[in-house]
């Protein structure tokens, strides 16, 4: 039985994380120091006080590697939950890839994208509904 439902949630709510994460990824990952001192540090003044532009610059270079490895992640996860729900595994299988896919999401961003993984957590509750 095909589970359309599942797929869109799942393929709508990876394209969102890679249209959100995606860019955000690529601009943290080619940030200056010149770009960091004139955009996030008057932004994070208060958080980022404390530390030296370049350990600033580091961290936001690692968010961004974070975010990039996080889109990947979210992707082939995606991909194996669709082969599954359409194929004859086990859709129990598929809802467990559908929720690790959310935690994905929930780790990767750091939080930030909760909104993001609860769709991924109601995709892997539906198939563990039965039809």
């Amino acid at each position: 039985m095909k589970r359309r439902l599942e797929l869109w949630i799942g393929w709508i709510t990876a394209g969102l994380v890679t249209l959100i994460l995606g860019p955000l990824s690529l601009i943290m990952r080619e940030l200056t120091s010149i770009q960091y001192e004139e955009i996030f540090l008057p932004v994070f003044a208060e958080q980022l006080s404390e530390i030296s532009v370049e350990q600033g610059l580091e961290f936001f270079h690692r968010l961004g590697n974070w975010f990039g490895i996080t889109v990947v992640l979210v992707l082939v996860t995606t991909a194996l939950a669709s082969l599954f729900l359409n194929s004859r595994y086990d859709r129990r299988l598929t809802g467990l890839l559908y929720i690790v896919t959310g935690l994905v999401t929930l780790l990767g961003s750091q939080f930030l994208a909760f909104v993001l993984a609860f769709p991924f957590f109601v995709a892997g509750g539906l198939c563990f509904k039965k039809r």
